[in-house]
Order: C-alpha cells, then sequence, then structure tokens
C-alpha cells in the first residue's frame, strides 16, 4: 500500500489493551521487509477460505457483515447483489471496497510478483541476497528505525 509501516504500528499500540512494544513494533517493522529475513506472505482470504470456511468468525467480528450468508462475508465483493442487499451491505458505504489485489505469485493465481521498484522488473519472489542495493541499504541504516518523523516512508 505504499505506507510507513509505523503508522500502522502507532494505530496498533493506540488500540491494543496488551500492547507490547517489542511484538507490536517488531512484527510491524517484520511485515514491512525490513527485518532481513524471509518475507512472509499472509494470504488472508486463503487462511479464512482453508479455516474459516463458513464465514463464522468473520460474521462474529465484522458486524457490518454478519448478517451475509455463510462464504459471502469472507469475500463480500463478490456476493450477489440480492444477498448484499439483504444484509444491508452497500459495498463502498456500509462496508469499504477491497483497496488492492495482492499479487504473491503463481502459488496464488498470478504469473509474476513485480519487484514494486520504478523500474517495473519482474522478479521470481524471492529476494536476491547477492544484489548490491544501496537504495535497501540506506532504507535499513539504524537512523530510520529511531526517526521521530512517522510520515516519513521506510
Amino acid at each position: 500500500m505504499g505506507m510507513d509501516w509505523r503508522l500502522g504500528a502507532d494505530f496498533m499500540e493506540s488500540m491494543l489493551i496488551d500492547y507490547d512494544p517489542c511484538s507490536n513494533w517488531g512484527n510491524w517493522h517484520a511485515l514491512a521487509g525490513l527485518n532481513g529475513g524471509t518475507i512472509h506472505r499472509f494470504n488472508v482470504l486463503k487462511q479464512a477460505k482453508t479455516y474459516d470456511p463458513d464465514g463464522r468468525y468473520v460474521q462474529h467480528w465484522i458486524p457490518e457483515l454478519s448478517q451475509l450468508p455463510g462464504k459471502s462475508c469472507i469475500e463480500p465483493y463478490k456476493a450477489g447483489l440480492s444477498d448484499l442487499r439483504e444484509a444491508g451491505v452497500v459495498l463502498g458505504e456500509t462496508y469499504p471496497r477491497p483497496i488492492k489485489t495482492h499479487p504473491w505469485g503463481p502459488k496464488y493465481g498470478v504469473s509474476h510478483v513485480t519487484s514494486g521498484k520504478s523500474n517495473g522488473r519482474k522478479t521470481s519472489g524471492v529476494r536476491n541476497r547477492d544484489r548490491k542495493d544501496s537504495n535497501r541499504r540506506k532504507q535499513r541504516s539504524i537512523d530510520s528505525y529511531f526517526s521521530t518523523s512517522i510520515g516519513n516512508k521506510e
């Protein structure tokens, strides 16, 4: 989404009752791909379809979707108009439309993963550890972790 990971971490800090700086900021830092390790891609839709195929978890925690039948609440933007109407869901008004598609490679039905760089090169989705990338090194400098400016993109 192109947003600074610290915005998400800061928001979560304000919402959690069991806030722990190491867990919260460390996980947000890792999810942004800045920890130097393997970048894990968590496909929320795949997990929901596998572990909650009837949508009970979604119906419990997302009141706007609680009246949608079964699988429709997992992907409400694919639900039929009659189901949406009966449940009182108006996409873009009472429940947001999807923000972004997830180009996570062939495993999830996409033929390539774009590196995210402005040159638009296609990569296999696996980081090349031998590549010398000065921008990445600057991004990971120790100063970036302690910057007081939350609006800068890391």
